[in-house]
C-alpha cells in the first residue's frame, strides 16, 4: 500500500463487530485525567504496582469484548487501523519474547504485562467508529483548564513557603504540588508528579486552546502558565521544533493564515511570559538561571554514554540484552533515551519495528492533517512532542504514547452509521 496524497481514497474497508465511539471517547478521556492523578497514588498487590490507568484500560476493554460478543455491533474501519493493529500485536510479541530472557525477569514481565494493555488500548481505539474529536478536545481543554487551576493554587502555595520548605529536605518531593529540583528550584508538578510529564500530558490541550477558537484562548491561558512553571527544558524544547514544523507545514500546504499566526502567536506569548518571569518575577531567586545551566550536569547524559559504550561491547545486536538490561547496566536507574531502551533491549529487530509503527503513523497523520482537519492537530502536535520526548525520557511503555497513536489512527475510520461505497471488498474480523 503507498501512502501518497489521495491515500485516504483508496483505502479499503474492514468490516468489525466492535463498540461504538462512545466507549473510546470515554476512554481516552478518563485516561487523560488519570495521567494527571499519578501522584495521589498507585494500589500495590505484592511487588506490582497498578496504576489509574491500568484499571481504566482493564475494565474498558472487558467492556469492549462484551459489547462485541453480546451485542454484536459492526462498523466500518480502514484497513490502515487493522495494519496497525498489526504491527502493534507483533511488537508486543517481540517484548514477550525479550521478557523471556530477560536478566531481571520479574521485572521485565511487569513491562510486558503494560505493554500488552497498551495494546488493548490501540484494539479499542483502532477497532472503534471515528471519534468525534471537536467534542472530544473541548472536553479535554476544560478539564485541563480545571486541572491547570488546581495545580497552580498548589504551586503558588507552596513558593509561599520556600524558604521554610528548603530548609528541610524531607518536603523536596511531594507527590502533588511541587518538586524541589536540581538547584534547589521549585516546580510544577499538580496531581501528575513529574513536572516533565505533567507538561507532556498538556501538550494535547495547549494545542486545542491554539487552533480552536478564540473562546478556547480563555481556557488556554491558566493551562499555559502552568506549563511554563514546570520549567520543562524538554517541553519547550519540544514546543519550539513542533511550531516551527506546523508552521512550515500550514504554508506549505496552503493553509489559512489563521493556522499560521496560531503557531506564530504561541511561541511569541510564551517568550513573552518568560521574559517577564526573568526580568520581573525571578530577580531574586534566578531559578530560570539554574534551570538552562543545570543541565550542564544533567545524570541523563552520563546513562546515555554508558549504554551507547555497551553497544560497542556487550550488546547483541538482533535481538537485544533483553527487557530491564538498561537498568541493570544502570544500576537500577533509567537510561533517560526510548530509543536507546529499545535498541539495547530489543535489539534491531525490536528499534525497527518500532521505527515502522512511529513512522507508519506519522505518514498518515500528516497526510490527514493536510486535509485541513483541524480537530486532528492537537493530537498530531502532542505526536510530534513524543519523538524529542524519546531522547529525554523512558517512556516506551506509557499508555499516553499508545493512547495518541490510537486515536491518530482512529480518525481514518469512517463516522458511525456511515454508508461506505466504492471503496473495495470488506472482509470479516470475528
Amino acid at each position: 500500500m503507498v501512502l501518497g496524497a489521495h491515500v485516504s481514497q483508496n483505502i479499503r474497508q474492514v468490516t468489525s463487530r466492535t463498540v461504538p465511539a462512545k466507549l473510546a471517547e470515554r476512554l481516552v478521556l478518563l485516561l487523560f485525567v488519570s495521567f494527571h492523578l499519578y501522584g495521589i497514588g498507585v494500589m500495590e498487590v505484592g511487588d506490582l504496582s497498578i496504576a489509574i490507568w491500568d484499571v481504566l484500560i482493564i475494565v474498558f476493554f472487558i467492556t469492549y469484548i462484551i459489547n462485541n460478543k453480546l451485542l454484536n455491533r459492526s462498523v466500518k474501519i480502514s484497513s490502515l487501523s487493522l495494519i496497525f493493529v498489526v504491527l502493534g500485536t507483533i511488537f508486543t510479541l517481540w517484548i514477550l519474547a525479550r521478557a523471556l530472557l530477560s536478566p531481571l525477569p520479574e521485572g521485565a514481565f511487569t513491562m510486558a504485562a503494560i505493554q500488552v494493555l497498551n495494546l488493548c488500548t490501540v484494539v479499542i481505539l483502532a477497532f472503534s467508529s471515528r471519534i468525534d474529536l471537536s467534542k472530544l478536545n473541548h472536553r479535554i481543554l476544560w478539564t485541563a483548564a480545571g486541572l491547570s487551576v488546581l495545580a497552580i493554587a498548589l504551586y503558588v502555595s507552596a513558593v509561599l513557603e520556600y524558604q521554610r520548605i528548603i530548609a528541610d529536605p524531607s518536603l523536596w518531593r511531594p507527590s502533588i504540588g511541587y518538586v524541589i529540583d536540581q538547584g534547589i528550584v521549585p516546580r510544577l508538578t499538580g496531581l501528575a508528579k513529574d513536572p516533565n510529564f505533567y507538561s507532556l500530558w498538556m501538550s494535547i490541550p495547549i494545542a486545542v486552546g491554539m487552533y480552536c477558537g478564540r473562546r478556547s484562548m480563555l481556557l488556554w491561558v491558566p493551562i499555559a502558565l502552568s506549563v511554563l512553571m514546570t520549567l520543562s527544558r524538554t517541553f519547550f524544547i519540544a514546543l519550539f521544533f513542533s511550531s516551527l514544523f506546523f508552521t512550515f507545514t500550514f504554508i506549505i500546504n496552503n493553509f489559512r493564515k489563521y493556522y499560521i499566526v496560531r503557531s506564530l502567536m504561541i511561541l511569541i506569548i510564551l517568550i513573552l511570559i518568560l521574559i517577564a518571569n526573568i526580568f520581573w518575577i525571578d530577580q531574586d531567586q534566578n531559578i530560570i538561571h539554574k534551570r538552562i545551566t543545570i543541565s550542564e550536569n544533567a545524570a541523563r547524559f552520563v546513562h546515555w554514554v554508558t549504554v551507547s559504550s555497551q553497544l560497542h561491547e556487550q550488546w547483541n545486536p538482533l535481538f537485544g540484552n533483553g527487557l530491564r538490561s538498561t537498568q541493570i547496566l544502570l544500576a537500577g536507574k533509567y537510561s533517560h533515551s526510548t530509543y536507546l531502551d529499545v535498541l539495547f533491549e530489543t535489539g534491531l529487530v525490536g528499534f525497527s519495528l518500532w521505527v515502522l509503527i512511529l513512522g507508519f503513523v506519522a505518514a498518515i497523520s500528516f497526510q490527514q492533517m493536510r486535509r485541513a482537519n483541524n480537530a486532528l492537530i492537537p493530537w498530531v502536535y502532542a505526536f510530534l512532542f513524543l519523538f524529542i520526548y524519546f531522547f529525554s525520557f523512558s517512556l516506551l511503555y506509557h499508555p499516553f504514547i499508545w493512547m495518541v497513536m490510537g486515536v491518530l489512527i482512529n480518525q481514518h475510520n469512517p463516522p458511525c452509521g456511515a454508508h461506505v461505497v466504492g471503496l473495495g471488498s470488506g472482509r470479516e474480523i470475528a
